[in-house]
């Protein structure tokens, strides 16, 4: 019985091991733990930037040849510049930026001078003509006038290296300028803010030589002025295309991988607004945020 007991035992321990390996045959073996992938990036370089920059300009003398005290005052301004840009390398990168800038408007009056209301006859006793009198005003003259001003630049900068997440920079920058310059000018009588307009017409026939009075009575020299009607009236609106140029200098700081703000400085060359204007040159201090796309 013992050897029977024996040989039955083995068979049931036979029967399980295969039975255990005929279950593990139905379930395939597990696959190996993958490791840690690393972040896809794009790398295209592309970025976009946005900037607003603060400045002093001079009031804009939109009539230049007819001079007024004040034209010389300045005013704040402002700009905004929007475009994207690409990063070649750690050291050269590129943009274009559209920068509109603020409209410059001007409202300038000279200081009183003399001017005529009428040519009246001087005749001696016996009636004949011998003198002009010329009937003196006080007058004054005014200039209102806008300057707005549109820039396309294409920009190339170079980075000078980063430390504790600052780059330093340099660049420059050529383009064109779109200008509308718009105005009124005119003479005005001081006493009631009326606009200056008498008809000064010569005595027939006229003196020779022509003698003028003032309203004392004194002989002075001839008054430079026209006759007929005083018109002084001037308007203008041109708009013109010129070519514009700029140089930049300032740092970057890395807010994040994507991010940098940018501080500069600006000195921006905006061409001529009139043929006999000087040449619209701004500095301007800037602050903006460039942002890689990748």
């Amino acid at each position: 019985m013992s050897v029977i007991k024996a040989i039955s035992v083995a068979c049931a321990i036979s029967a399980c091991i295969i039975s255990g390996a005929s279950a593990a045959d139905m379930f395939p073996p597990e696959a190996p733990a993958l490791g840690s992938q690393e972040k896809l990036e794009f790398g295209t370089g592309w970025y976009l930037r946005g900037d607003i920059t603060w400045a002093r300009e001079k009031t804009p003398s939109v009539f230049p040849d007819l001079a007024l005290a004040s034209k010389s005052k300045q005013q704040n301004s402002w700009s905004l510049n929007i475009g994207p840009g690409y990063k070649f390398n750690n050291w050269f990168r590129a943009d274009m930026t559209y920068n509109y800038f603020k409209q410059l408007n001007v409202a300038t009056q000279s200081a009183n001078f003399t001017c005529y209301d009428g040519v009246n006859p001087v005749n001696d006793l016996n009636g004949v003509l011998v003198a002009v009198h010329a009937q003196e005003n006080s007058c004054y003259s005014k200039q209102t006038g806008s300057l707005g001003r549109h820039t396309l630049l294409f920009n190339g900068y170079l980075d000078l290296g980063t430390w504790a997440g600052v780059t330093p920079y340099v660049g420059a920058g050529v383009g064109t300028v779109y200008s509308r310059a718009a105005g009124n000018y005119d003479w005005y009588t001081a006493a009631n803010g009326l606009h200056y307009g008498p008809t000064l017409t010569m005595p027939n026939p006229s003196p020779l030589p022509e003698l003028w009075m003032d309203n004392n009575g004194v002989v002075v020299a001839k008054p430079i002025t026209q006759f007929g009607v005083q018109d002084h009236r001037a308007t203008i609106s041109r708009r013109n295309f010129n070519m514009a140029w700029a140089l930049m200098a300032g740092i970057a700081y890395d807010v994040s991988p994507n991010a940098k703000i940018d501080l500069g400085y600006r000195y921006v060359n905006l061409g001529k607004y009139t043929s006999t204007a000087k040449a619209n040159s701004i500095s301007e201090y800037r602050i903006g945020v460039r942002y890689m796309i990748d």
